[in-house]
């Protein structure tokens, strides 16, 4: 480690969603464990779409990293079940209520254009609604920046991202990063 090439941050994330992992909170504390070893003082960040978090062993094993980031992309169940599709027993609810139990969070909302779209206005007030209820320490917004598997989707334009982040903050006061 003291040879190796210098890192900013351990990023727990991947093909998949970590939380599901039926060891993930053994393993959240192998990875806190050999950081402090190896890495001390270097954050330890979850990448997480929330699916496991309804669970008080997983919450409790995401709250040993120093950051969460909780993939939000809707506001109501509808829109939830059409952009994430998921395959488990998973719901906005769910999800939702697993936040709650974090120490705190911040939010990565993907927004996009076509067929499937979630930037219509009684969307993005839902997606609104929910914020205001998670209470996010910050929000990274973004588009779509490479072809969706799922068809009839695109980029929204830059402008929507914008704007979305400035409805946020008049009624939130949470003020976005954009990533376009």
């Amino acid at each position: 480690h003291a040879e190796g090439p210098a890192i900013d941050a351990l990023i727990v994330s991947g093909n998949g969603e970590p939380t599901l992992h039926p060891d993930f909170p053994e393993i959240a504390k192998a990875i806190v464990s050999v950081r402090n070893l190896w890495q001390p003082g270097k954050k330890i960040i979850l990448f997480t779409n929330g699916a496991g978090l309804d669970s008080r062993k997983i919450a409790e094993a995401a709250n040993l990293f120093d950051e969460r980031v909780v993939k939000v992309d809707c506001g109501s169940e509808r829109v939830f079940k059409q952009v994430n599709a998921p395959l488990s027993r998973t719901n906005l609810a769910r999800v939702l209520t697993g936040i709650r139990k974090l120490k705190d969070v911040t939010v990565q909302s993907l927004f996009f254009a076509g067929t499937g779209t979630n930037t219509l206005q009684a969307d993005v007030d839902d997606w609104l609604e929910v914020m205001a209820m998670i209470k996010p320490k910050a929000v990274h917004i973004q588009g779509l920046s490479r072809p969706s598997a799922t068809e009839g989707l695109s980029a929204c334009d830059e402008d929507s991202l914008y704007s979305i982040a400035s409805r946020l903050e008049r009624k939130t006061q949470i003020k976005a990063l954009v990533l376009p």
